[in-house]
């Protein structure tokens, strides 16, 4: 099954490249891929590179890897050595991009010559963050968090937008016959964003089903592609603001605390960015929707699924965004973990 899998994944990428790359069929020979998704902003970036063939797909080690800022080398990359079991090959470096720049990536090793270029974009603005609290029910742990994103656009001309969320928890650990709590700092994750209240974002895409009664909701279920990234695009409020309206949970879940505590009290912040990319990066991300809700289905009347590839000399898919973060205190929570220490 993974044999068959790598096949169409070589086949998707291939006949859909810009940069014209022809695979014969029967014919082994290795074909590099490269990806990268850089984000102006960041210090560090990631490139992995690959040899794909009709049946599999391998690591591409130890290849040169050179970054050029408007036609100036930048950094070389540097091969992060990785144990066998992993199939991507890691190239990392450090560099500062800035809107209108121009990246360029080259890979090589022996006969094999991988480049990409991509114009970072300019970056949109978050004006405001509100938020309020919605009770879901009785208990007192059901409830959601809705906010109110106002943001500005970045240019008069088209623009294309993805949205995301993630939180970072401080916890302060309170233990027996010690007034004074010990502070530990949890991993950063990933917030699931709820878009069906945005049309923006939401119109055109699956929607979420909450009723099973509700025959709109199902149908959209059965013949419309899942939004998963949160992209949109500028055509609504063009050159002007506007305000997005999302959906979380209750940010309840924690990881990182100590177990040996009676109590702990969590305080979260949650960071909201909206990220500007390009238009043939808003393609692929559709494409990979499509992919990822139909492409593993027996269905005749689905059509062929094409992802983009600018990569020249090979295939895949390097991509720079722009982004504004706003980060929000959220309200404490406490929890009294004596419960779990009676009912282990």
């Amino acid at each position: 099954m993974m044999k068959k899998f790598a096949i169409l994944i070589s086949l998707f990428l291939s006949v859909s490249c810009l940069t014209e790359e022809i695979i014969k069929i029967g014919d082994d020979t290795p074909v590099p891929v490269m990806n990268a998704q850089l984000h102006a902003g960041d210090t560090l970036h990631r490139v992995f590179l690959n040899l794909s063939r009709l049946d599999r797909v391998e690591p591409l080690n130890e290849a040169v890897v050179k970054v050029f800022v408007n036609d100036a080398l930048a950094a070389t990359a540097e091969w992060v050595e990785m144990e066998e079991i992993y199939s991507n090959s890691e190239y990392i470096f450090k560099a500062d991009f800035n809107p209108g720049d121009r990246v360029r990536i080259e890979a090589t090793k022996g006969s094999f010559h991988a480049r990409a270029e991509v114009t970072v974009p300019p970056a949109p603005s978050i004006l405001s963050v509100k938020y309020e609290k919605v009770q879901q029910g009785e208990e007192e742990l059901n409830f959601e968090y809705r906010y109110y994103v106002q943001i500005e656009d970045a240019s008069s001309e088209d623009s294309f937008y993805r949205i995301s969320m993630d939180k970072d928890v401080t916890v302060e650990n309170y233990y027996k016959d010690d007034p004074v709590p010990k502070i530990t700092k949890s991993d950063t994750h990933y917030v699931s964003v709820y878009n069906s209240d945005e049309p923006v974002i939401s119109d055109g895409w699956m929607k979420e089903v909450e009723d099973d009664e509700d025959i709109m909701s199902l149908l959209s279920s059965l013949f419309m592609i899942e939004n998963q990234f949160n992209i949109f695009t500028d055509e609504r409020f063009r050159n002007e603001t506007y305000t997005l309206k999302l959906r979380s949970d209750n940010l309840g879940f924690v990881s990182d605390f100590d177990y040996a505590a009676e109590r702990i009290v969590c305080n979260p912040t949650v960071n909201i960015r909206v990220n500007s990319m390009s238009f043939l990066e808003y393609r692929y991300l559709i494409s990979l929707c499509n992919f990822d809700t139909v492409g593993t289905d027996v269905n005749f009347i689905s059509e062929p699924i094409s992802l983009p590839s600018n990569v020249e000399g090979g295939i895949g898919f390097v991509s720079v965004e722009s982004s504004a973060c706003y980060s929000i205190e959220m309200p404490s929570w406490e929890q009294d973990l004596r419960y779990y220490e009676a009912n282990p």
